[in-house]
């Protein structure tokens, strides 16, 4: 194992020790204010409301994780987008059945199953535009998701007090929700009925690239008879370097590997590792990519592309664009697996719009996680031998010349010219500066 790095930075502890999580369910507990505002101020109702916010902002973070677990198996087991997005109507139907019986009058009994619908559809509209917006990389899931239930129970106080503003939000949401709902659906039937011919779309983090990978590319190959198919890596996630700023996480470099660690200021509400906290550098998995591929045979129909500023400024969407302009009239085909790093591509497939999916249902055991634990035999015969050298300390020369010593990827030139002792100090895999 190489000697750690870090270039964390330390930074400002947040205010009264509260991350954005515990801020964005506090936002809901205010809600629970306006209900006690509105209502006879008795000490039965100031004890009821009092003890429902402290549940509130107790076990909202911990049932927004759970509700994410579910829709994950959902989607791991079917590779549809639909059915998970479908069952969101259940997750909020309790805290609508709720508020209908803290604010309940005689009036209100004729009226409770179109209040029940309405409202809980409106909270799925709610939490879809959460959603999108992580996906956009704008906030992350499970934070937007919180944030997204104190907005719904705002709506749902409102509308149970009569308010005619927050009747009409309900009724925007849930029209968003049915909207995406239908999107959704015709996603899955692109899914099983699609056009054949035109290129293929396969990105993800590839840390690294594996057997998996590989079959999901061919097999998506020779079903869709796709001419050409692009792939592309992450480079450093947009969640990360976020968190990073914050000095939520610190990162150090072992065993030529990105490592990630959560400092006294991360939210522990957050989920900052969906697929883990090591990563190899950028450049690395480019040159495992590349590799895997031509050892699999694939290259004369897989092109690797290299757009790393392209992605950090606008992630996947970007580079889903880039490619569309090289084919204005194409049919596009994108490529992801049921696990959640392949069904959040999934995701941006579809707000891209007019993409047809080719999911494949993840049933191997096959991890990439395993790989970087030490596990042997689960990829390319390239990609096999660099983790033998990098665990070993040995230097690596890729195909395309490239070179990786001491975790450092250098050139040809660089190789030679750098003195003995710069080599074997050297920490971590990247070009050097």
């Amino acid at each position: 194992m190489t000697a750690k790095r870090s270039n964390y930075a330390p930074a400002k502890i947040p205010r009264f020790g509260l991350h954005k999580t515990n801020i964005f369910s506090l936002v809901g507990a205010g809600a629970l204010l306006a209900l006690l505002y509105a209502s006879p101020l008795t000490l039965p109702n100031v004890v009821s409301v009092g003890i429902a916010m402290g549940l509130w902002v107790w076990l909202l973070p911990a049932y927004v994780k759970q509700t994410v677990v579910w829709e994950d198996e959902i989607n791991l087991q079917l590779g549809l987008v639909t059915p998970a997005r479908v069952l969101r109507l259940l997750y909020y139907c309790p805290f609508n059945l709720l508020a209908f019986v803290a604010t309940y009058t005689p009036q209100q009994t004729t009226q409770f199953a179109a209040f029940m619908i309405l409202l809980t559809t409106a909270w799925a509209g709610i939490q879809t535009l959460m959603t999108v917006a992580a996906y956009r990389g704008y906030g992350e899931r499970i934070s937007n998701a919180i944030l997204g239930c104190s907005m719904g129970l705002w709506v749902t106080v409102g509308a149970c007090l009569s308010s005619q503003i927050a009747i009409v939000i309900s009724i925007a949401a849930a029209a968003i929700y049915i909207s995406h709902l239908m999107t959704s659906a015709l996603s899955d039937l692109r899914a099983r009925w699609y056009p054949k011919g035109g290129i293929g779309i396969f990105v993800g983090s590839f840390n690294p690239i594996h057997k998996t990978h590989l079959h999901i590319l061919k097999a998506a190959i020779e079903a869709r008879k796709l001419e050409r198919v692009y792939v592309h890596a992450t480079t450093i996630p947009k969640l990360h370097r976020t968190a990073i700023d914050r000095g939520e996480l610190k990162v150090s470099m072992q065993d030529g590997m990105r490592t990630y660690a959560c400092t006294p200021l991360s939210d522990p509400g957050k989920n900052y590792f969906p697929t883990g906290n090591q990563f190899y550098e950028y450049e690395i998995r480019r040159e495992l990519l590349r590799a895997a591929i031509a050892d699999a045979n694939l290259s004369d129909h897989v092109e690797v592309l290299d757009l790393p500023q392209l992605y950090e400024a606008r992630g996947f969407f970007g580079i889903i664009g880039f490619i569309r302009r090289m084919h204005p009239t194409g049919i596009v085909h994108g490529i992801h697996g049921s696990d959640p790093g392949g069904m959040w591509v999934r995701n941006i497939f579809d707000e891209c719009g007019r993409i047809c999916p080719f999911p494949v249902i993840r049933t191997d055991q096959i991890s990439a996680t395993a790989i970087r634990k030490g596990a042997t035999g689960l990829t390319s015969k390239t990609v096999e031998a660099f983790l033998d050298a990098s665990r070993s300390g040995d230097v690596f020369v890729f195909p395309s010349g490239l070179i990786c010593v001491s975790g450092r990827l250098l050139s040809p030139g660089e190789f030679l010219q750098a003195p003995p002792s710069q080599i074997s100090a050297a920490q971590g895999c990247g070009p050097r500066a």
